[in-house]
């Protein structure tokens, strides 16, 4: 499937080639991440202000730049800084647009599960594929304009678009303390592995038991992930070989799971261009921010490692807490990704329409919740599992009740009907 090559490339380029690749090490060039990501995840940000038509317009040319620079990097070595600078930029575009190729489908997150683990599979092959370091760049340059093939990418839109910032210092804080560990664990994991790369199936379990998690419930998988990382902490500390290998894996089955939830946070707001900046950006300055750490304050590196974690335990018990309570209301609203969600837009649609409720019939008043969405009749038709025509004839006949001629006067009377009681 077109989409899920797209995302599976921009993962393999990344792992491989920026993010403090194979590629780059073979190049003798250290620290490039903090080049990369500096520019990137400023990018990222900025995603939460430029106009969806700019970013459209230069998408697909700044993706060609993406390929063009990783191609031809190693003739760049001595300027390696500024290209990596560059690359910051322009791969902000690919990924907003291989993530946002996936809300087409019928069940994302699982395809985002499916990307990860083929991405993680084809690292774990080509780490060990024995051929010239120019010709590996030539491969790892044709993986971002996979994201160019023709597909079609709707970004629908909410009534009422919401993004939700409560998990975003769950995210900075994970990658913070999960980048520091990782520096920890890894030189010690190289000399006392069983087999080098076995930690790559961990990490797939890890994004497929989140999925599976997922399905029950946001902090769950957050408390998953968070634990193993705790557990990976722990066992790190204890001089042995069978520990070291324990601590790699179990921090891979955390990655694995936070990376997955992040999906599903992404996929559940709109607009997607601004939940991606600001779940995105997080994450990236959390890496940026371990990496410092590890650069400046090895010393002490361990302290924020048990610091970050605890606290972001005491947060999530505190969140757990509150979304209990706040899930004991039955509001539960089927999201256009096919999964059962309960975000604070579609709460907020659904007390606006209650009070029709005893006017329409169940499916008549599913359809009015999905309306409220702003979404077409045919993705209606796609979530409801029912025909467009069985959609229209729902839609005519609350027009009818509601004496009112098309979806926009719908909307202002729900709305008006809202603020008058």
């Amino acid at each position: 499937m077109k989409e899920l090559l797209s995302f599976s490339g921009l993962l393999l380029w990344l792992w491989l080639f920026p993010m403090e690749g194979m590629l780059l090490s073979e190049l003798g060039i250290e620290r490039s991440i903090n080049y990369f990501l500096t520019t990137h995840s400023m990018t990222l940000l900025a995603f939460l202000w430029l106009k969806k038509d700019f970013i459209d317009r230069y998408s697909n040319f700044l993706i060609l730049i993406t390929g063009f620079l990783t191609i031809f990097f190693p003739y760049f070595k001595d300027h390696f800084f500024i290209v990596l600078f560059v690359l910051g930029v322009s791969s902000a575009f690919l990924v907003l647009k291989a993530v946002k190729s996936l809300i087409n489908l019928q069940n994302p997150l699982l395809y985002s599960a499916f990307g990860f683990s083929i991405a993680s599979l084809s690292q774990f092959v080509f780490c060990r594929w024995q051929i010239s370091l120019n010709l590996k760049f030539f491969i790892v340059g044709l993986l971002p304009l996979l994201a160019l093939i023709p597909k079609e990418i709707k970004d629908y839109e909410l009534a009422y678009p919401a993004t939700d910032k409560r998990y975003t210092p769950f995210i900075y804080f994970f990658y913070l303390t999960g980048g520091i560990l990782y520096s920890f664990i890894t030189p010690a994991y190289e000399k006392a592995c069983f087999f080098k790369g076995f930690e790559v199936f961990y990490y797939i379990a890890g994004c497929f038991i989140g999925y599976l998690v997922l399905k029950f419930d946001n902090i769950f998988c957050l408390f998953g992930a968070i634990i193993s990382g705790l557990l990976a902490f722990s066992f790190h500390k204890v001089d042995e070989s069978l520990f070291y290998n324990l601590s790699m894996f179990l921090l891979q089955f955390a990655f694995g799971m936070i990376e997955i939830f992040i999906m599903n946070h992404v996929f559940q707001q709109r607009p997607l261009q601004k939940s991606l900046a600001v779940i995105f950006s997080a994450m990236c300055l959390g890496i940026l921010s371990g990496s410092f750490v590890s650069l400046y304050l090895f010393n002490y590196a361990s302290l924020i490692v048990l610091f970050g974690n605890i606290t972001m335990i005491a947060a999530a018990t505190v969140l757990l807490f509150i979304e209990k309570r706040v899930k004991k209301e039955p509001q539960t609203v089927t999201n256009p990704v096919g999964e059962t969600a309960y975000s604070h837009t579609q709460k907020s649609d659904y007390q606006k329409t209650e009070h029709f409720k005893a006017r329409l019939s169940a499916k008549e008043y599913e359809v009015l919740l999905h309306i409220m969405e702003g979404i077409t009749y045919k993705e209606i038709a796609k979530i409801m599992n029912i025909s467009e025509s069985t959609i229209k004839t729902h839609v005519k006949r609350i027009f009818e009740k509601e004496k009112v001629s098309d979806r926009k006067s719908l909307i202002e009377k729900v709305m008006s009907t809202h603020e008058d009681r």
